[in-house]
């Protein structure tokens, strides 16, 4: 974890290992410190709101059912 977030504060791009490591790491809220640093990092203090009505609708039983 050290390692990932050195590379953040440096600004330094992350690879597929890094993201392994954060994959395989117990310290979920120390994974959750590091998002929000990137996230305050890209958009500051700035909040966004998405309101949402679309429902998407995905029932594969019904078009497997039409294919047969």
């Amino acid at each position: 974890m050290r390692a990932v977030l050195e590379q953040l504060r440096g600004s330094n791009l992350h690879d597929f290992d890094d993201g392994m490591r954060l994959c395989a790491t117990a310290d979920l809220t120390g994974v959750g410190d590091l998002a929000n640093l990137a996230r305050e990092r890209i958009s500051a203090d700035r909040t966004c709101f998405v309101r949402n009505f679309h429902t998407n609708y995905a029932n594969s039983c019904d078009s497997a059912a039409r294919r047969s």
